[in-house]
């Protein structure tokens, strides 16, 4: 506050009349203390929200110039004073300026001390009070409107702010629903994959099982395999030992009477023995080919489980694709039945109002032309019933003539409102045509609709039959295992 910029709480430039000072010296300093006093309590009370420093408030201040800046350079002398601050009496001084030369002490007091404010004018003169009331009502009038201004600056600012917001926070909204609607597809189809997975990991796990049986029962066939070669085994060493005992019975009893006995005796054990050999080597080679059988079924129920696990996933895969498949267009149909109905709807309704409006017009036009019609056939009736009673001028002629051709302008122009009438009869026609090959179209969508619904609920059937199917399949070679190894 001390730079050479006049304040908006100083007092204006002031020139006192040399005539009497001290008289006047102490009614003067009362009068602008309580002057100052009102002035800064009203200003302190009246900006008490705004966080502001005084180089805000000065006309030295960029932000407060406007239209009320003073010269560059500020206006530290009494030109640029009295370009801002209006002149006031002067006790009959040129210029209000006297010689230029004596200024009282009072006055160089206020003026190089900002916070005071010192007139010239004493309590007794209206005038001087009237001029020093002026000097503050034009300063507070500057601060009020260079607050108002700023406060319409912050309007604009806040109506701008409010407006962007409120456009962001609709594409926030909007881009929310987007998101929204492709969350809720794609939980659709994660569940729906979910499920597949789930059910292709069941049929997995039961054909695990399944052929882990078959390899238990192959074990358990290579076993009594096994069993069964070791007892021909055992068989073959002891014929071998009976063979060592009947040589041994005949080098012994060669010549022991009982020589024929024995041999009977031997033939008979050899032929049992034989026989049994025989027995089970037929059991052996039945066992073998039962083995054979069974691993080659076996195999062969493997690679038929490995075909139909093959097939039903394919097959589950297939059905999922033309499931989601038939899920997009349906959708697809849907929406675009929807935007067809809405648009056609809208255009159609907009068109036949339009029609109408046009039809009540040209319909009120054919009243008026048809009253207009009857009333100069009217006029002309009379005119010719008058006219045998007295004389035909020639200035009667002409109106009869004038009138007819009025009335045959008038049909005239009937006649083309009525087929103007026609044919925008038949534009509302081909309208409400066009109107019902969308509602039927519309119908179609429809249709179709319910048809690829039939077409799911099929396909869920049909997927379902398919499991069961399996079902049976993974309990059939037990079956066929069970009989093999009876």
């Amino acid at each position: 506050m001390n730079g050479p910029g006049i304040s908006l709480f100083q007092g204006t430039e002031l020139r006192l009349n040399q005539t009497n000072p001290e008289e006047e010296e102490a009614e003067l300093a009362e009068e602008e203390k309580r002057k100052n006093a009102e002035l800064r309590n009203l200003l302190n009370g009246a900006f008490d929200d705004l966080d502001i420093n005084d180089a805000d408030l000065s006309f030295t201040s960029s932000k407060n110039l406007n239209d009320y800046s003073l010269p560059a350079g500020g206006a530290s002398s009494e030109e640029d004073l009295a370009q801002v601050i209006p002149k006031r009496p002067t006790n009959g001084l040129s210029n209000g300026h006297g010689d230029g030369t004596e200024l009282s002490a009072h006055y160089n007091h206020c003026y190089h001390n900002k916070g005071s404010y010192v007139d010239s004018s004493t309590s007794s003169s209206p005038a001087k009070r009237k001029v020093t009331a002026s000097g503050d009502a034009q300063q507070l009038a500057v601060m009020y409107e260079v607050r108002m201004r700023e406060i319409v600056r912050l309007q604009d600012m806040l109506e701008a702010n409010k407006k962007e917001a409120n456009d962001r926070i609709e594409r926030l909204g909007h881009k929310i629903l987007q998101l929204e609607a492709e969350k809720v597809a794609t939980n659709s189809s994660l569940t729906q994959t979910q499920t597949l997975l789930v059910s292709a990991k069941e049929q997995v796990d039961g054909l695990k099982k399944e052929v882990d049986s078959l390899r238990k029962q192959n074990q358990d066939l290579d076993e009594i395999r096994e069993e069964l070669e070791q007892d021909r085994l055992i068989m073959r060493a002891n014929m071998e030992s009976l063979n060592s005992k009947l040589i041994a019975m005949e080098k012994i009893s060669a010549e022991t009477s009982g020589a024929r006995q024995a041999d009977m005796i031997v033939r008979s054990l050899e032929e049992r023995q034989r026989k049994e050999i025989i027995s089970y080597q037929v059991q052996i080679e039945e066992l073998k080919e039962k083995l054979s059988n069974a691993a080659d079924n076996i195999r062969s129920q493997e690679r038929r489980n490995a075909e139909l696990s093959r097939q039903q996933e394919v097959m589950l895969l297939e059905k999922a694709d033309t499931i989601n498949g038939l899920s997009r267009a349906l959708a697809q149909s849907q929406q675009h039945c929807q935007e067809l109905m809405a648009a056609d709807r809208t255009n159609s309704s907009v068109e036949i109002r339009r029609l109408k409006d046009t039809l009540k017009q040209q319909e009120s036009a054919i009243e008026k032309y048809k009253m207009d019609i009857d009333h100069l056939e009217t006029m002309i009736g009379l005119n010719v019933l008058t006219s045998d009673s007295a004389a035909v001028t020639s200035g009667k002629a002409s109106f009869y003539k004038t009138g007819l051709d009025s009335v045959d302008s008038l049909r005239e122009e009937l006649a083309k409102s009525l087929r103007y009438h026609e044919s925008r009869r038949a534009e509302i026609k081909q309208l409400q045509y066009t109107i019902q090959e969308k509602e039927n179209s519309a119908k179609a969508w429809l249709q179709q609709e319910d048809r690829y619904k039939k077409e799911l609920t099929e396909l869920k059937a049909e997927c379902d039959k398919l499991a069961n199917d399996l079902a049976r399949t993974k309990n059939r070679p037990r079956d066929d295992q069970l009989r093999y190894v009876q």
